[in-house]
């Protein structure tokens, strides 16, 4: 018997546990459905045996039969009430039903009745992993492994907590012991496996993982653990086949589907696979719950290749169609500043469409926060700065000189860091600030409240559509007035941002389209100080090569394939010139195969293009620009940080102006340090500029030793002076709002 319980019935005794004992064998043979029916008879002639019940009850589990399960296990405890085996699985049952208070109160019964059973502990350990509990979960790991120590499931599950804790070198042994009990625990291997990888130990990973794979070739859990593994070592052709297989074996199986999206979009930069994968995702009625995941996919594919007519139109078309909330559009808003495709009312639907949706889900919360005229004391403008990019980011560099030069007399300067990250830049800026909180911990409702309870005046978001974004919070109407600045290259979408600041130069009239009122300040909207000081070499990259070399060291993601065009036609019109491109996607072999391949189309080979991939110095990454003679800015996102870096170091930059603000803040740059030159109004005569300038060796020439200081005399380069404008701007603002309650009454 499985239970070594008696059974209780009129039948005869020896008959009905001989059909136990038979269907207890079949059941440790994997042939579930034979011991059904072998119980199933059993039960006929002892309807309420706790054994057979017992059975039934396991295979209707295993088989995914929950209610049936239940229903079977509630009359096996019945006749046998102390059991803790019965107690254990009924618990489980219980716990995959979603029923976790109900499931833990039953398991502690099991422990209670049989304290020396080490599976009720196990179980408890999962109910508890479910509650969040993995403190708690954990002490009855070690209790079931204590009463059986040579179960390699229950040291799985201690490492599964450790890991989950973030205590990697516990997890690792706690999987190395189950290995060494069953060298051929594939769970256990896959999951070591990952751990290394989280270690950054990719070569030892993929080890292992292999001998995960080897014992079970077709275990999709396996094969999506080495796609992930061979995607992080940078091998993506051998991730996606990985992937691929998994998909295969499980086309529900979204976790691999979603590293397959990612790899397609960031690293191979393949429209064809994000765009299949994304349809796999959507047709399948089974993922129907991930449908939103794939607005992000075909966006990217859209911004990716918008040369694909199909792809661009079923982006548009799910982003019509699909969106619900919020933060199912929210992300995807920044890939459509990448296309020309969309007209400027399309981006602005789409953005609005975002904002209404926001704002109605915090009207429905209530929480809508109420100000009324600032009354306290002090006489100073209380600013808050709301961003997950106080560090090393381009947001980064701009915003730390305008903190720090902040009138302390007139201001107070709060910062609200959306993301943990912590580095030297962030060290600066809370050095500067009044006040630093890390509010990443908080949601959007808490975030708001923070700084309405904070009395901050003017709010100021610094990361728009962006990564790790603190957007959602200006919904509330966190501040009595809110702007939106620096960050993000297009509106909020919301109505509750009242401002958006701006410069003469790098928004008009018949541009980008706003939901918040521009304010322009009078000369640029940027200013950043100085970068690291990095020498200037005496020569010219032509001077030492022989030929020109043209660059860009832009985002992957500007990148388009008209900019590609255009690059093309400027090297076929410079003979034995080169072009460099550096980006961090450049580490990855198949991004850097793609774009080999793009310029191929255009008669450019390979020797022609070098590709860079991440330079960890700030000092390397600057010296880089010392191997260029011309920088070639993308289009239709321009650079910002990219454009004031190629200046700094004596490159002069040319960009192609359109009328959407992303595609004038070169323009902006360049007319600010008197070198509109440089600005090019069409594809034709942004080729015909760069070309002209790269065989115009004198006019090269001078550029390079006038762009320096042109660079440094500017605004760009005057933090104190752009502080005292951008304040004014604040100080003017800030009146308007007083006089219009004061107007009001």
């Amino acid at each position: 018997m499985c239970c070594g319980r008696s059974a209780v019935s009129n039948a005869p005794v020896q008959k009905v546990q001989h059909l136990i004992s038979y269907a207890a064998t079949l059941l440790r043979q994997g042939m579930l459905t034979e011991a059904a029916a072998v119980c199933k008879e059993a039960l006929v002639q002892s309807p309420n045996n706790a054994d057979a019940n017992y059975i039934c009850g396991i295979v209707c589990h295993s088989s995914g039969d929950l209610v049936k399960a239940r229903s079977f296990l509630e009359k096996a405890i019945k006749s046998a009430p102390r059991s803790a085996e019965i107690l254990s699985k009924l618990a489980s049952v219980m716990e995959n039903l979603g029923e976790l208070n109900s499931a833990e109160k039953c398991c502690r019964n099991a422990i209670k009745n049989d304290p020396q059973y080490p599976e009720a502990y196990n179980v408890l350990g999962h109910i508890l992993v479910d509650k969040g509990q993995l403190d708690d979960a954990l002490k009855n790991y070690r209790n079931a492994i204590l009463l059986d120590p040579q179960n390699e499931s229950y040291l799985l599950n201690i490492g599964a907590v450790y890991q989950s804790l973030g205590n990697l070198d516990s997890a690792a042994s706690a999987y190395q012991k189950a290995i060494e009990i069953n060298p051929n625990f594939s769970p256990a291997l896959m999951n070591l496996g990952l751990v290394y990888q989280l270690q950054q130990n990719f070569e030892l990973s993929l080890e292992v993982l292999n001998r995960a794979e080897q014992l079970t070739p077709d275990d999709p859990e396996v094969l999506n653990a080495m796609g992930a593994v061979l995607a992080a070592s940078k091998y993506n052709e051998e991730a996606v086949k990985k992937l691929k297989q998994a998909i295969k074996i499980n086309p529900d199986y979204f976790t691999a589907l979603e590293n397959l999206s990612q790899i397609a979009a960031n690293s191979l930069r393949d429209t064809g696979l994000l765009y299949e994968v994304a349809k796999k995702i959507y047709a399948n009625p089974r993922l129907a719950d991930y449908r939103p995941y794939t607005i992000d996919m075909f966006a990217k594919a859209a911004a990716l290749d918008e040369r694909d007519a199909a792809i661009f139109d079923a982006a548009k078309m799910y982003l019509n169609n699909d969106i619900d909330q919020p933060d199912q559009l929210e992300h995807q808003l920044l890939f459509f500043n990448c296309t020309p495709k969309l007209s400027r009312e399309e981006i602005f639907q789409l953005h609005k469409r975002w904002g209404n949706r926001a704002e109605q889900l915090v009207m429905q919360s209530r929480k809508i926060l109420a100000h009324t005229r600032i009354t306290r004391s002090s006489t100073k403008i209380r600013i808050g700065y709301l961003s997950p990019d106080f560090r090393k980011h381009s947001v980064g560099y701009f915003i730390l000189p305008i903190i720090a030069a902040h009138d302390r007399d007139t201001f107070e300067v709060y910062c609200y860091a959306t993301k943990g990250e912590e580095d030297e830049i962030t060290l600066k800026i809370r050095k500067h600030a009044q006040i630093f909180h890390h509010s990443n911990n908080l949601n959007d409702a808490e975030l708001a409240k923070l700084i309405h309870d904070d009395n901050i005046d003017i709010l100021v978001d610094l990361a728009g559509h962006t990564a790790d974004t603190g957007v959602n919070v200006m919904a509330y109407r966190s501040a009595p007035v809110q702007m939106t600045y620096l960050g993000y290259p297009n509106t909020t979408g919301l109505t509750t941002v009242d401002y958006r600041i701006s410069d003469p130069y790098v928004d008009v009239d018949d541009g980008t389209i706003y939901t918040e009122n521009l304010f322009r300040l009078p000369e640029c909207f940027l200013s950043f100080g100085s970068f690291q000081d990095q020498d200037i070499h005496k020569t010219s990259a032509f001077e030492r090569n022989g030929y020109i070399t043209f660059g860009s060291f832009n985002n992957i993601r500007k990148i388009t394939q008209a900019a590609i065009r255009c690059w093309s036609d400027i090297l076929n019109r410079v003979p034995d010139s080169r072009l460099v491109l550096k980006t961090n996607w450049l580490d990855s072999d198949f991004t850097r195969k793609n774009l080999g391949d793009e310029f191929r189309k255009y008669n450019i080979s390979e020797d022609r293009i070098e590709l860079l991939g991440h330079i960890v110095s700030k000092d390397s990454h600057l010296d880089y620009y010392n191997n260029i003679d011309i920088a070639l800015d993308t289009f239709p996102y321009n650079g910002t940080t990219t454009t004031c870096e190629a200046l700094w170091m004596g490159v002069p930059v040319v960009t192609l102006v359109g009328k959407m603000h992303a595609q004038r803040v070169s323009y902006s740059i360049l007319k600010n340090t008197g070198l509109e030159e440089l600005a090019a109004h069409d594809e034709r005569e942004y080729v015909d500029l760069a070309a002209g300038l790269a065989h115009d060796l004198g006019r090269l020439g001078e550029l390079r030793g006038e762009v320096p200081e042109k660079l440094r005399s500017s605004i760009l380069c005057n933090p104190e002076k752009f502080t005292r404008q951008l304040e004014h701007a604040y100080r003017e603002i800030w009146e308007r709002y007083i006089d219009e309650q004061k107007s009001q009454g």
